[in-house]
């Protein structure tokens, strides 16, 4: 028994600590940090950094392979091979005896003086085929080879072109995947300062509520005619609705702060929180024709297309090319071993270079190249009919921000000037309805009316944030800054 009380004690003891050591971690502070503290990390650190690295390095990889087709490709080579049998040369003896060197012989014989009366005049006659051996069947061989193309219809010039565009295109998008990662920054950040920014009003307007409540009490309690006791459970009613709203607005701020950490490259556990105290000022600009020239000159979308553009009009160069002649120089450097030596085991056989030019002129391909520089040419021209859809696209993007910024710069007067009556309507009404002059629905909708308005005049602010930002994204000032540099 006693021991069981012991380890029951036990297991309480490792469970308060386990509570405890909770308490611990989750009242850990989270790291305050302006917003452009925040950009500064994220500019280091956010996940798609090492991605736009690792392509900008595969494309200069690229690059250099284009451009090793300019140089002389050597290479060297060794074999040994052991034949089945020394290869041999057969000479028949009926061809040996028509040969120049059987009509030789012929006549020598014929002439000699030692030729008998009766005797066979054919030194030839009965002799077997000539079996003669050129090598043995051992041989180890060693050549270095030497290819170098001198013309090919300006195919390594377009592949060195495809290969420079893929290169500007994968900085470009190094570039973009900067740009989107503090884009996202700067999203999250404003979310979060508008989330707090709600959380503020919602907790003034609750704790309003709470006081109101108390009063409302006093005064149906009280006697008073105009308040009564429906009127102090409506007042509850919604201090317990701004109790469960205020939550919501809590969870609505952890999770801007979550996305902001994310997006600067943080850690999933890794807390973040907004420093500053309110948003920037949102810029907004007066004129829209220069933000269109601005797109067009640095949008990163414009400029990846333009340089697909600049790749696809090297690629259709490259298909053309293949129907062209193709001049090449080659060489060779040999030396050989071999155990025999007579037949072609000789020094010159062995021992050996040669040296030519080699011409290639494509005829027919069963109209292969003819199919893929149409191939080449649609893909172009569909790419151009995208740059124009682009090109018109930015257009109606900015055109509608820049609308958008100046309607929101006059709504937003009007906002401050509503918020501004609220404000004192709510005041007036609180003194009226502690001197029960006005019923409780006026001191309600005062109340409300007020924390409304304030809320408007945040959500406006932070969309007239994501406004300019998007203007700011479109054309891209960042990367407008990096390319001038």
């Amino acid at each position: 028994m006693i021991n069981k009380n012991t380890k029951n004690l036990r297991q309480c003891l490792i469970i308060l600590f386990c509570a405890a050591l909770g308490l611990t971690l989750a009242a850990e502070p989270a790291e305050k940090l302006s917003l452009d503290e925040c950009l500064r990390i994220a500019k280091n650190k956010h996940f798609r950094k090492e991605i736009g690295k690792a392509q900008r390095l595969a494309a200069e990889a690229k690059y250099r392979q284009a451009m090793s087709a300019y140089w002389p490709q050597l290479s060297l080579r060794a074999a040994a091979i052991r034949l089945s049998d020394d290869p041999n040369f057969v000479i028949g003896s009926s061809d040996l005896a028509s040969s120049a060197f059987g009509a030789m012989l012929n006549s020598l014989s014929a002439s000699g003086a030692g030729a008998q009366a009766g005797a066979s005049m054919n030194p030839l006659a009965g002799l077997s085929d000539l079996e003669v051996k050129l090598l043995d069947r051992d041989l180890m061989s060693l050549d270095l080879e030497l290819k170098w193309l001198l013309l090919d219809g300006g195919g390594r010039s377009a592949m060195g072109k495809a290969a420079q565009s893929y290169k500007r295109l994968a900085s470009i998008v190094e570039l973009s995947n900067e740009l989107d990662a503090l884009h996202d920054v700067q999203r999250y950040y404003a979310g979060a300062l508008t989330a707090r920014d709600l959380i503020n009003i919602g907790s003034a307007l609750l704790e309003r509520f709470e006081v109101t409540l108390e009063l409302t009490e006093k005064l149906y309690k009280g006697g008073s005619m105009s308040v009564k006791k429906t009127d102090y459970l409506r007042n509850k009613v919604l201090v317990v609705a701004a109790r469960a709203g205020l939550e919501e607005l809590k969870l609505n701020y952890e999770l801007a702060c979550s996305a902001l950490g994310h997006s600067m490259g943080f850690s999933w556990d890794e807390k973040i929180e907004p420093a500053d105290m309110k948003l920037k000022q949102a810029e907004i600009p007066a004129e829209l024709n220069g933000l269109i020239a601005d797109a067009y000159d640095y949008n990163p979308n414009w400029l990846k297309v333009e340089a697909a553009l600049d790749s696809y009009e090297a690629s259709l160069q490259s298909k053309k090319s293949e129907g062209l002649p193709r001049l090449a120089l080659t060489g060779n450097i040999r030396r050989a071993d071999n155990e025999f030596s007579s037949g072609l085991a000789t020094d010159e056989n062995l021992e050996n270079w040669r040296v030519g030019l080699v011409l290639e002129v494509p005829l027919f391909t069963g109209f292969l190249q003819k199919g893929k520089v149409a191939e080449a040419k649609a893909a172009l021209a569909e790419l151009k009919a995208k740059k124009l859809e682009l090109k018109e696209g930015l257009g109606i993007k900015l055109k509608t921000n820049f609308l958008t910024l100046h309607s929101m710069s006059g709504r937003k007067a009007y906002l401050n000037e509503a918020f501004n009556a609220s404000t004192e309507n709510r005041d007036l009404s609180e003194r009226a309805y502690r001197d029960d002059l006005i019923e409780a629905d006026t001191m309600f909708e005062s109340l409300m009316l007020e924390a409304f308005m304030q809320a408007q005049l945040k959500r406006l602010e932070y969309d007239l944030f994501l406004t300019a930002l998007n203007v700011d994204h479109i054309v891209a000032t960042e990367i407008q800054e990096v390319l001038e540099n």
